[in-house]
């Protein structure tokens, strides 16, 4: 399967950039967001964490991005995870690929 090769994470990162025509990201120090989109008039954080599990550290750059600009709600396009969850009083919804890429938002 070629997303079981090393390099899957940038391969969905890519897929997720052609998909939203991402060319927005933000990086401040070690901390950042792989895309940073206007959506319903809304700054929406976009994170690629292309794994079956995610841990808390892989959302720090999200929630930073989220605490610093005043964003309630981020995205995280995941392998699997279909769910939305409170994080540090911030809402994160969590998409799988497939599910994603489907989407005609």
């Amino acid at each position: 399967m070629a997303l079981s090769s090393p390099a899957k994470g940038k391969l969905v990162e890519n897929l997720v950039q052609f998909k939203i025509r991402g060319k927005n990201y933000w990086r401040e120090g070690t901390s950042e967001v792989d895309f940073v989109q206007i959506i319903e008039n809304k700054v929406v954080p976009i994170e690629s964490k292309y794994s079956i599990e995610i841990k808390q550290r892989d959302l720090n750059g999200l929630l930073k991005f989220m605490k610093k600009f005043k964003v309630d709600e981020g995205i995280v396009v995941s392998e699997s995870d279909d769910k939305n969850e409170r994080v540090h009083n911030k809402n994160i919804r969590f998409v799988p690929l497939w599910k994603w890429l489907l989407d005609k938002g």
